[in-house]
C-alpha cells in the first residue's frame, strides 16, 4: 500500500530528518512517483539523508517554515487557485484573440469570445455553495465572512470578461460598441425576482458582476476618451425586465450604484476580509476589483484613480437627471471616493473641470445623455454638488 501510495500520489515533505525512519527512507528511495513532484519544507539544516531523496527525487525545497506556516499557506494558494474560473494564460489568451478579432474586424468572433465568456459568470452564479443568498437574520457574526467570501468568488469568476470589456471598450473605435454593451444586460439579469427566503446583503450582491462590468467599460471609455459611450451605458434601458414586468425597464445609472449593491456595515466589517476605505468602502472595493484588468490599459495608479473619479462623478449626474422629478433626498449620486477628496467642487477642481466642458457638442450630450440638453447636464450636476452640502459624510 505504501508503495502504491509513493507510486500514485505527490508526497509533501516537512519538518522530516529523514535520519531514524529508515523502512519510510528505503521505501522512498525504492518509488518515484511518475506524476506529481515532491515538495519538502525545511525549517531548520537539511540532514545528509534527506538531501539525498531530494536530489533523488529533485524535489522543490521550502525553507524556513514551520507547519503552522507552511500548511495554512498551502491552503491559502489552493483556495485561490479554486476562485480562478480559467488561468491567467487562458485568459490572455482569450483577450488577444478578441484583440486580433477587433483588429480584423471580425463581428462574429468577437460576439463569440465576450458571450462564452459572460455565459461562463452566469453559469457559475447558479452555484448557491459559493453564492449563498440566505443565512439566518441572527447570524451577525456569520453574514460577513459569507459576504466577503461570496464577493470575492464574483470577482474571480468575472476575471476574463473584464479584462474583455476593459480591451474592448478602450481599444474599439465605436464599431462594437454594443458588444461591450451586451454583458451589462447579461449579467444585470443574474438578479431576477428574490427567492422565497434571502437575506437583503447578500441578495442584492447578485448586481456584483454587473457593477463590475458598467465600472470596468466605463473607466476605460473615460480613458479612450470615448464618453459618448456612457450615454449608453448609464441611461439605455435593460430589457426585458428582471425585476418584474409592471416595473419600467431599469438602467445601470438607477440600479447599478455600488452604495445599493455593496452594503456598507457589511463589507465594512472586518470579518468580510475585505479592504474598506473611510466613509466609502464600496467605491474603493469596486476600484480594487476592476484595477487588473485595467493594468495593461493604464499602469500609472494616479491616472487611473482620476479616470475612476471622473467615471463615478458622471455616473452620478447621470443618476440624478434619471431621477429627475423625485424629491431632492430621494435622488442618489453615486457616491465615491471622489467626495472624500474636498479639491473636486473647488474653482479648479473636477466638477468646475466638468461643468466648463458641458456644451452641445460635448460627448455625453451627442450620445444622447441629459435628453440631449445641456441645461439638464448643468443642473445635474449642480443637484450631486447640493447634495453633498445637504449630507454629511465621514472622512
Amino acid at each position: 500500500m505504501l508503495a502504491q501510495v509513493l507510486d500514485e500520489y505527490g508526497l509533501i515533505v516537512c519538518g522530516w530528518s529523514a535520519d531514524w525512519d529508515t523502512a519510510l527512507v528505503n521505501a522512498i528511495e525504492n518509488t518515484r512517483s511518475r506524476r506529481y513532484t515532491m515538495v519538502w519544507s525545511a525549517y531548520g539544516t537539511i540532514g545528509e539523508k534527506a538531501g539525498d531523496l531530494i536530489a533523488q527525487h529533485d524535489a522543490t525545497v521550502i525553507h524556513g517554515m514551520s507547519a503552522d506556516e507552511f500548511f495554512p499557506d498551502v491552503v491559502k494558494r489552493l483556495e485561490a487557485l479554486a476562485l480562478m474560473s480559467e488561468t491567467p494564460i487562458s485568459r490572455d489568451m482569450t483577450v488577444a484573440r478578441l484583440k486580433r478579432a477587433i483588429t480584423a474586424g471580425d463581428r462574429i468572433e468577437i460576439f463569440d469570445t465576450v458571450d462564452r465568456s459572460t455565459t461562463k459568470v452566469l453559469d457559475s452564479a447558479l452555484n448557491t455553495e459559493r453564492h449563498p443568498v440566505w443565512v439566518r437574520r441572527d447570524a451577525d457574526d456569520v453574514l460577513p465572512t459569507v459576504f466577503g467570501t461570496s464577493l470575492k468568488n464574483y470577482r474571480a469568476e468575472a476575471d476574463t470578461v473584464l479584462h474583455l470589456l476593459a480591451t474592448g471598450a478602450f481599444h474599439d473605435s465605436a464599431s462594437f460598441d454594443r458588444m461591450w454593451l451586451r454583458p451589462v444586460s447579461r449579467l444585470f439579469k443574474m438578479r431576477k425576482a428574490p427567492p422565497n427566503v434571502y437575506h437583503d446583503a447578500l441578495e442584492k450582491l447578485r448586481h456584483y458582476p454587473a457593477l463590475l462590468a458598467v465600472f470596468t467599460v466605463g473607466v476605460a471609455a473615460v480613458l479612450a476618451g470615448r464618453e459618448e459611450l456612457l450615454a449608453q451605458l448609464m441611461i439605455d434601458p435593460i430589457r426585458p425586465n428582471p425585476l418584474g414586468d409592471n416595473d419600467p425597464p431599469p438602467s445601470a445609472a438607477v440600479c447599478l450604484s455600488p452604495v445599493d449593491i455593496l452594503e456598507e456595515a457589511v463589507l465594512a466589517h472586518p470579518a468580510a476580509g475585505l479592504q474598506g476605505k473611510g466613509w466609502f468602502p464600496q467605491s474603493h472595493q469596486v476600484r480594487t476589483d476592476i484595477r487588473e484588468p485595467l493594468r495593461d490599459i493604464e499602469p500609472d495608479d494616479d491616472v487611473f484613480q482620476e479616470a475612476c473619479s471622473r467615471f463615478e462623478l458622471l455616473a452620478s449626474m447621470l443618476a440624478i437627471d434619471a431621477g429627475a422629478g423625485a424629491p431632492l433626498g430621494c435622488r442618489y449620486p453615486w457616491l465615491g471616493e471622489y467626495v472624500q477628496d474636498r479639491s473636486w467642487q473647488t474653482q479648479h477642481g473636477l466638477a468646475a473641470r466638468i461643468g466648463q466642458e458641458i456644451t452641445e457638442n460635448w460627448p455625453l450630450i451627442q450620445g444622447g445623455a441629459f435628453g440631449g440638453l445641456t441645461r439638464r447636464a448643468h443642473a445635474a450636476l449642480a443637484t450631486v454638488s447640493r447634495w453633498n452640502r445637504y449630507n454629511s459624510f465621514k472622512q
